[in-house]
């Protein structure tokens, strides 16, 4: 079974969910009284970067090796695609620490369950 195709199957569904994920957040600063907004740009933005780290690991493992002007594209897609990739681990580790240290009730009360 061939896997060449699995990493650009996998690299559309990070991209979109980190785009609406931070138009989420956007909304939410001028709507301060949906507390949804923010969350539900939070989940998004962790769900991008696990979704983009999968779709580097795919494209580290399953893509062939290119020679030639290929090659030269390949290794600078490569490099933005680290980049980007670190750059929202960080901001998803960040903004989870923020969470997680803000609350004064980490537990069920302190969650927006009537979003979802």
């Amino acid at each position: 079974m061939e896997l060449t195709h699995l990493h650009p199957l996998l690299v559309h569904f990070p991209i979109a969910l980190i785009i609406v994920g931070f138009l989420f957040d956007v909304v939410s600063l001028f709507c301060k009284k949906e507390a949804c907004l923010s969350k539900a740009g939070l989940y998004l933005m962790v769900l991008g970067t696990l979704g983009a780290v999968a779709a580097f690991l795919a494209g580290e493992f399953f893509t062939p090796e290119l020679t030639g002007d290929l090659g030269e594209l390949k290794e600078k897609h490569e490099i933005f695609a680290k980049i980007t990739m670190y750059v929202m681990i960080a901001a998803s580790v960040i903004r989870l620490a923020i969470l997680y240290y803000k609350k004064p009730n980490p537990g069920i009360n302190g969650w927006c369950l009537h979003c979802f």
